[in-house]
């Protein structure tokens, strides 16, 4: 039997739970059965929350382990919360219900360290989640060769990892054809506080139009608010039906030179799921070119890689309407897996089929 569990989370307009969701759909359509957990009560006290964590957890962990079947597969999304309780338990499940585990990664915070006013970052609890808690699963759906290349460096078995290669992103085809505009015209969705996505305040925008999606936008602070169109915040299953534009930009970091600081350097590791909107929009991108992603940009045509956001212009200039179409076509044919959740649904699969061989 197949099981995944599930945790139920609160509708928000920003994509945080959007890649959880589309792989609970996933599961459930693969014929897998959930096992439901609590959302984390992050409104309570400390010593609530602490309480909280040494009873429902390990409720719920010994519910799963009475409910499936011997010799099952249980997925797992990663991370979660109580790591340190988890491990003894699907360690536990294992060893009583011969059950294998696979886990896929959402994000390695140990790598990310935390994003400024949104996500906090503990070296010791990031380090443990990401290699003990990791370690106890047959099997680890990472992001990408790179990430493959950290996780081995972090003492995981070859045997063990699975490459993702992209994030699905489920929603229908807006049925766009986007065009090459002069002045290029870049979307940009995601939370836009100057905290988290600085680089937007920071683009010389002489050369670009910037079209923004998402919380926390403040106009005052960009450089020149006349090329920049605010839409405002969307549900991320409507966002690419709204999302318009040449190109999706993909960034992070306080500044357009390059993406610098922990979110920028994360770059060189994750899948940012803002790629696979962008492509599900049937749109071309634009990513840093020493992101892990890029290669994967690069190898399909699915957009241009830049070094620097002031290099936009020019590279966006030196394209013919033939090579932007090509770009277009492939983005609506790589859009076109992702809306059907190729991706998860092709590793998941080398998981189940490595663990029964």
């Amino acid at each position: 039997m197949l099981y995944y569990i599930k945790i139920k989370q609160n509708k928000r307009e920003t994509a945080g739970f959007k890649a959880p969701d589309d792989v609970n759909h996933l599961c459930e359509q693969m014929g897998m059965r959930p096992v439901l957990f609590p959302r984390f009560p992050s409104q309570y006290s400390k010593l609530r929350k602490r309480l909280w964590l040494y009873t429902a957890v390990p409720a719920h962990w010994l519910k799963l382990m009475f409910r499936v079947k011997r010799g099952s597969v249980v997925f797992y999304q990663h991370p979660m919360y109580a790591n340190k309780l988890i491990t003894p338990m699907v360690r536990l499940i294992r060893r009583v219900k011969k059950c294998r585990f696979v886990a896929l990664i959402h994000d390695l915070e140990s790598l990310r360290q935390g994003i400024g006013g949104v996500v906090s970052y503990k070296q010791e609890r990031e380090e443990y989640s990401d290699t003990v808690l990791l370690q106890a699963f047959d099997r680890v759906i990472c992001h990408n060769h790179a990430m493959e290349a950290h996780l081995l460096q972090q003492g995981f078995e070859q045997e063990k990892l699975i490459r993702l290669g992209i994030f699905d992103y489920l929603c229908p085809d807006n049925g766009r054809t986007p065009e090459l505009t002069t002045p290029p015209c870049i979307s940009v969705a995601g939370n836009l506080a100057p905290g988290k996505s600085g680089y937007v305040y920071d683009m010389d925008l002489s050369g670009v139009e910037l079209n923004l999606y998402g919380i926390n936008f403040d106009q005052s602070a960009c450089r020149s608010s006349e090329n920049v169109r605010y839409h405002g915040a969307f549900h991320p299953d409507e966002l690419p039906a709204a999302l318009t534009g040449s190109f999706g930009l993909v960034w992070d970091g306080p500044v357009g030179s390059t993406c610098a600081g922990n979110t920028g350097a994360y770059l060189r590791y994750n899948n940012p799921h803002k790629t696979s909107l962008y492509l599900a929009a049937n749109l071309p991108v634009i990513i840093w070119s020493q992101a892990a992603l890029a290669g994967f940009v690069l190898e399909n045509n699915l957009g241009i890689l830049v070094d620097s956001l002031a290099e936009i212009q020019e590279k966006a200039a030196q394209l013919t309407p033939a090579q932007y179409a090509a770009m277009a076509e492939n983005a609506r044919r790589m859009g076109e897996q992702l809306r059907q959740g190729h991706r998860f649904r092709t590793a998941a699969q080398i998981a189940i089929d490595g663990l029964k061989n």
